[in-house]
């Protein structure tokens, strides 16, 4: 070895053995260290559109987009518009605003929402298996699709196969050979019901009738069940089984996975939601979801937000699918990015009955360690991550 080498050598043992001895002297003696106080991560603003930012108000004409044929959506869309124009007793509109509720559907929705190069409406409904897909660009959307983001879950909706009580129909299986009512396409009604029916690997004559006609043949015998994706609790639904001797058929854990991995989410039907249902029903289904276009500023979408689940009682007088919601609720399980404005109303304005903000980012508990020994690996001779690996050893230690 070279007289250079040896030197070199010496020099690298004496810094390793001096450092070693300052920790260890530094670790006998720890300075006490107060960590600083929790603070929530603030979420990543979404852009402020140029089309909406130099407007007061917000917007000229505001374009919801929900379903004619869908009476909650119905319901909450013509509703909404006339909170926003003010004309609701007792509720403040946004001044002076034109507003308008276009019709559509939930695959047609997210298209006018991010519709290029001009968005063809501002917000609207859609269902969390759709949102999804349309992300994910696949079917039945051809391109993925980010600029849009979710507002609220407004309730839960299920395919519900419903037949007479005393028809000899057990289970989704005894329906091979029989007939069946369900919606149009592209209402999710066929769809889903396709593929439930596929998943058997049964032969079910289907036809396709409006909700209310596909009621009467069932009572009237015309058809031996009905399937249409409708909200839990459904008001129509409930006064049939008030009405008749009913039951909703359950489907297979089996099936119901094999749905799952093609991205179909199941929901349960608990037990007392109608007359005759003692026991939880476990189906295919979806959250209904109220989704804004991501060029939406924060302060727009945030006013939004109030306006929708601030006046939930308002809607559910007419409307008892929605009782169950609260702004406590609204902003889970979108299954989507939530839009800033969005969690800014829930963060800032919207309260518990105690007083308490609807949504709060807390720190993970901390009476259970998630581990017994954390082991960091860095550099003594780098004097950067020496520090940083020391303060964080400190500041996990609580010193």
């Amino acid at each position: 070895m070279s007289g250079r080498a040896q030197v070199a050598a010496i020099f690298g043992i004496i810094v390793v053995v001096g450092l070693g001895v300052f920790f260890a002297v530094y670790s006998a003696n720890e300075p006490e260290y107060v960590a600083p106080a929790y603070v929530a991560p603030a979420p990543t603003a979404s852009p402020v559109s140029k089309a909406t930012a130099d407007y007061v108000p917000w917007f000229k004409t505001f374009r919801m987009v929900g379903d004619p044929i869908d009476p909650v959506w119905n319901h909450v869309n013509e509703q909404m518009r006339l909170i926003l124009k003010g004309k609701i007793k007792g509720i403040d509109g946004i001044k002076g605003a034109g507003v308008d509720s276009m019709p559509g559907h939930a695959v047609l929705n997210l298209q006018k929402i991010t519709a290029s190069p001009a968005i063809e409406a501002e917000c609207g409904f859609t269902y969390t298996y759709l949102a999804k897909a349309a992300m994910n660009g696949s079917s039945p959307f051809k391109e993925k699709s980010t600029a849009f983001e979710g507002v609220a879950k407004t309730h839960t909706q299920a395919l519900q196969i419903i037949v007479k009580s005393d028809s000899g129909i057990d289970s989704v299986s005894d329906l091979d050979g029989k007939k069946l009512s369900t919606g149009y396409q592209p209402q999710p009604d066929e769809s889903l019901t396709q593929a439930v029916i596929s998943a058997y690997g049964i032969s079910v004559n289907v036809e396709n009738n409006f909700f209310d006609l596909g009621l009467q043949k069932l009572t009237g015998g015309e058809v031996d069940a009905i399937s249409y994706f409708v909200p839990i609790g459904s008001d129509e639904v409930a006064k049939l089984f008030k009405a008749n001797n009913l039951k909703v058929l359950r489907i297979d854990g089996k099936i119901l996975a094999t749905l799952e991995s093609q991205g179909i989410t199941n929901v349960v039907i608990p037990a007392g939601t109608y007359k005759g249902v003692t026991e939880n029903v476990r189906t295919v289904g979806s959250n209904s979801i109220w989704v804004c276009s991501s060029e939406l500023s924060p302060d727009a979408v945030k006013d939004i937000a109030g306006f929708l689940v601030g006046n939930i009682s308002h809607f559910a007088k007419e409307r008892p699918e929605l009782a169950s919601l609260s702004g406590s609720t609204a902003w889970m399980d979108m299954g989507i990015p939530m839009h800033y404005g969005a969690e800014l109303y829930y963060m800032e304005d919207c309260k518990r009955e105690d007083g308490t903000q609807c949504m709060t980012f807390l720190p993970p508990p901390n009476d259970v360690p998630w581990f017994k020994t954390f082991r960091m690996v860095g550099d003594p001779l780098d004097p950067v991550w020496n520090h940083v690996n020391e303060q964080m050893r400190l500041i996990l230690k609580g010193k």
